[in-house]
């Protein structure tokens, strides 16, 4: 699919090997560029137990996916789709547990706060007020709630695409464009999930500088209304 298939005004067999080997050299440099690898030992030889893709030696088991040949759609649907849903499914009900009960906690040591301190065993109450506190910066960094939500909305997504292909015919399915749209729109979804914590993590900062310029702005108008002051003649004087 996409810069990975046959054109159908060029039928050259080497194209897709040749473009995944301009993305890997391309992915090489980028890697050894942004994370500074270049003084560690990344490139040092490794286990074959490292090698969990199949990419230099062993076969997978009769019917399971070696990562790397081609497919055709029901195929893709079977390695691909399928165990997407299935790991986002099982882990909704895991973060959904972990934010009750981090919830839960916080509540429990509130009222267990109260209740000491209405009993004067302000030593306890210092060590439930840590504790309270440990959990609500724990349940932050956690954000177990997002993940739910993102875990959901791929979820539904991936069924939706699921659906949509299911309703069309068997000329339909047989199409390019089909596959193409079934191929691109299935790994959006995914990588999509797999980055958005990224784009969680980048708002924040947007949304404390957007409140930063603000109250630097609005500090700057008050400033400016105060310079404008009366003097004793009657008249404005402009700042």
């Amino acid at each position: 699919m996409g810069p990975f298939g046959l054109a159908e005004s060029r039928r050259d067999a080497n194209l897709p090997e040749t473009n995944l080997c301009t993305c890997l050299n391309e992915w090489r440099d980028n890697l050894m560029a942004a994370a500074s690898l270049k003084s560690t030992n990344i490139q040092r030889e490794y286990r074959a137990a490292t090698y969990r893709h199949f990419q230099d030696h062993g076969e997978p088991a009769d019917g399971a996916d070696d990562f790397q040949s081609p497919t055709q759609p029901e195929r893709y649907l079977e390695l691909r789709i399928a165990p997407a849903i299935r790991f986002y499914s099982l882990r909704i009900p895991k973060y959904t547990r972990a934010s009750l009960l981090l919830k839960m906690s916080v509540l429990l040591l509130g009222v267990a706060a109260s209740v000491l301190a209405r009993y004067e065993h302000l030593s306890l109450v210092t060590v439930t007020t840590a504790a309270a506190t440990a959990f609500t910066s724990w349940a932050e960094f956690s954000d177990a709630q997002r993940k739910v939500e993102r875990y959901s909305s791929a979820v539904v997504a991936l069924k939706k695409l699921l659906s949509w292909w299911r309703a069309l015919g068997d000329v339909q399915k047989a199409s390019k464009d089909s596959i193409e749209t079934l191929v691109r729109s299935a790994e959006e979804i995914i990588s999509h999930e797999r980055t958005s914590w990224m784009s969680v993590a980048g708002r924040q900062p947007a949304k404390d500088e957007e409140a930063t310029d603000a109250e630097s702005g609005a500090n700057k108008r008050s400033n400016s209304r105060r310079m404008r002051v009366v003097p004793s003649d009657g008249e404005p004087a402009s700042g």
